[in-house]
């Protein structure tokens, strides 16, 4: 995808050397044109991200993202990376980047490689966003500004969110909880004292949240448009871009399990003629049958990380039918507190651990 410019570059090389010694000033717009656009210029173009990545071979078996320049083309599969864009599966994106040509690129390489510039929209895969304003909406932080003054990538494993609403903002760090008060007036934005719990995790994620409350205490000014918001300081400096935190199509249905991880090398399915259950609600609880015994807990979201808070509370009965139940009630049980993320597809909810080792899967009960 997008190689347009190598023959347009080979055309004018040709054309050089049909003036060459002609006409010294054209030569010399040639060579810079030469220069700018063949040998390594940047060019702005928007492209089109779709919301799935796909399978592809490239020099081996990789993940492809979907992409085309004009919204009427069908996508194409496109090979190579866009530095600085931090892909979520399950939105459409509209990017403007900066591509540039590669002089003699390695014989497995592309002629080009591509820079984000910003994200100028971000939809979940219906199209859809709810987010006309500032206020009142759960924001999930995508890119913040770095010590350096880099855009960066917020870690998958330390999410951070804000909602602002009457006039406090609170949210999570990535590692703690913080809160302030606010002032927003015609895209003006003032952030007070901020304050937050004094938690302690890695120097990874500690960098990190020391360096997104130091943008938010710098925000003067914000724009609500695409399902992003952005903020700057009053220098018109990108500090922070979130994306409206849309509630997984999981919540408040009824999933039943079809198979767990036993803790003894992979999944096994669940006992004939047993109903194991699980029902997440938007209030962060989490609650089901295990058969013999009732559960329940709570849980927390951010994006497509999911974690429970806490061990699980159970009835306390005891079960002998059908044999093997209480072996597979403690694994199962086992297995759920070890989410760390979840997938949906095809109405199979796939939940993984840290290692991205499969744990659980639940099909949706048609009932719910």
């Amino acid at each position: 995808m997008i190689e347009k410019r190598i023959t347009y570059c080979e055309g004018v090389k040709s054309t050089i050397k049909e003036l060459c010694g002609k006409n010294a000033g054209i030569l010399l717009s040639l060579v810079v044109l030469i220069i700018l656009v063949c040998e390594g210029g940047a060019v702005e173009k928007t492209i089109y991200v779709g919301p799935k990545q796909m399978d592809c071979v490239g020099v081996a078996p990789q993940k492809c993202l979907q992409a085309k320049e004009k919204s009427s083309e069908p996508y194409e599969l496109f090979y190579d990376r866009i530095e600085g864009f931090c892909y979520q599966e399950g939105y459409n994106y509209v990017i403007l980047v900066d591509e540039t040509t590669v002089p003699n690129p390695p014989a497995d390489a592309s002629n080009n490689k591509w820079k984000l510039i910003s994200v100028l929209s971000k939809m979940d895969s219906s199209g859809k966003s709810t987010a006309m304003n500032l206020e009142n909406v759960s924001w999930s932080l995508d890119y913040y500004l770095n010590g350096q003054g880099e855009t960066t990538c917020v870690l998958p494993s330390a999410g951070i969110t804000a909602r602002f609403e009457a006039g406090c903002v609170v949210g999570k760090a990535g590692c703690n909880n913080y809160f302030a008060n606010y002032k927003a007036t015609n895209g003006s934005l003032t952030i007070g004292l901020i304050a937050s719990t004094m938690m302690m995790c890695s120097d990874e994620i500690m960098t990190q949240e020391s360096c997104y409350l130091a943008d938010l205490g710098r925000a003067a000014n914000y724009n609500v448009l695409g399902g992003l918001l952005k903020i700057s300081d009053d220098n018109d400096t990108l500090l922070l871009t979130y994306s409206e935190e849309l509630v997984p199509s999981f919540i408040n249905k009824t999933w039943m399990m079809t198979s767990y991880n036993n803790g003894k090398g992979g999944l096994v399915s669940s006992l004939q003629g047993t109903k194991v259950t699980a029902f997440f609600d938007d209030n962060g609880h989490v609650s089901g049958s295990a058969v013999c015994n009732q559960y329940s807990g709570t849980y927390q979201l951010n994006r497509s990380a999911l974690e429970l808070i806490g061990p699980l509370a159970t009835t306390l009965k005891y079960c002998i039918q059908p044999e093997g139940i209480m072996d597979q009630e403690q694994e199962y049980l086992a297995a759920l507190q070890s989410s760390a993320s979840f997938e949906i597809e095809d109405r199979v909810l796939t939940i993984f651990d840290m290692n991205k080792t499969r744990m659980v899967t639940y099909g949706e009960e048609i009932l719910s």
